[in-house]
């Protein structure tokens, strides 16, 4: 009797054993290998737009789609309008892993690796269409993460922050000479200091969320940045003129902090990059269909919309066009920003 249960026990364990190694495939329907690996995680965003801006709505879509595309594993805290402080201080908390994420534009990363500087002159005097072949097509958002490479943060997608001009108040802007001497916000950017230095303008550092009062206190004259920026922050309520430049196209990078990011499973990080994709599309939709929108909003606050002549235009261009090269010079990057660029050819 001993004997026998023992050759049932025997044949019991050889059919467990070849259970084991049966690789069966999952039922139809049944969810992705891969997924037992995606573990509930949170992401943080903090950025200084409003929600009704382009990029603030976009991160509304970014938040559905990422929380849609990963299974629900993935879900969004989104922080805009300057919730979690000035830009400045929003990417320093992503730095640090406080914020999981932020989308600034490429200059802002120059206190972590000074080399990026040069995205923010990257798209200078470019319109939305050169700038999307710059960074898609060319492979701008690749480069930037070859920059950032020893830094805490990794860009997963990119935003256009619109075409750049100057709002002012109490002083019109006609000409290229016109802008010698005048007293101009800019942000914490090297690259704006040296921009509106080389135009001969008196440039002031002023946090994004106190520009408001500072053209209202009569601290600047002049604040410049995209129309559907300004608009959002109501700054035509305290101006007379605007003049069309379009000096800087600026690239708003989506980075996440890198620890963050590489603790994400593969399917995460592919439902990131695709939101993010899908996010980036709907804001240069809504950026071009607003700009019309928000001029006409400023001429019916009484602002004055003034189009520079091509000469003066022209003569903009040449005051700053070292910049471009000099930025990246010293990095080894020109003949990198050459390359990039040559779509403007």
């Amino acid at each position: 009797m001993k004997k026998v249960l023992s050759l049932l026990l025997c044949f019991a364990l050889v059919l467990a054993l070849g259970a084991c190694g049966t690789d069966t495939p999952p039922a139809a329907g049944s969810a992705d290998p891969g997924s037992a690996e995606d573990k509930p995680v949170e992401i943080s965003i903090g950025h200084i737009y409003a929600s009704s801006h382009a990029i603030g709505q976009a991160v509304e879509l970014f938040k559905e789609k990422v929380e849609e595309l990963s299974n629900g594993t993935i879900t969004v805290v989104i922080y805009p309008g300057s919730q979690m402080g000035t830009e400045s201080e929003i990417l320093q908390q992503v730095d640090q892993g406080v914020l999981d994420m932020t989308i600034s534009g490429g200059g802002m990363y120059a206190g972590y690796v000074p080399a990026a500087a040069l995205f923010e002159s990257l798209c200078m005097f470019t319109t939305g269409e050169q700038q999307k072949q710059i960074i898609d097509d060319m492979g701008g958002l690749d480069f930037f993460n070859e920059v950032m490479a020893d830094s805490n943060f990794h860009a997963v997608g990119w935003m256009s922050g619109g075409s750049r001009n100057v709002l002012t108040s109490g002083v019109d802007v006609r000409t290229a000479a016109d802008f010698k001497g005048l007293n101009i916000r800019v942000p914490d950017n090297q690259v704006y200091v040296d921009i509106f230095e080389a135009l001969g303008c008196n440039p002031t550092i002023v946090a994004w969320s106190e520009s408001y009062t500072a053209i209202q206190s009569g601290m600047v004259s002049a604040v410049e940045a995209s129309t559907e920026t300004l608009a959002t922050a109501n700054l035509q309520e305290v101006a007379d003129y605007y003049t069309i430049t379009g000096h800087v196209n600026v690239t708003n990078f989506c980075s996440m902090n890198k620890a963050k990011w590489d603790s994400l499973s593969e399917n995460q990080q592919n439902a990131v990059i695709e939101a993010m994709s899908l996010a980036n599309e709907l804001q240069l939709q809504l950026t071009e269909e607003n700009e019309q929108t928000y001029r006409d909003m400023f001429v019916d606050s009484g602002i004055e919309i003034i189009e520079l002549s091509a000469e003066d235009m022209t003569a903009l261009q040449d005051a700053v066009s070292g910049i471009i090269t000099d930025t990246a010079e010293p990095y080894g990057y020109a003949d990198k920003v050459n390359e990039l660029r040559s779509v403007l050819a």
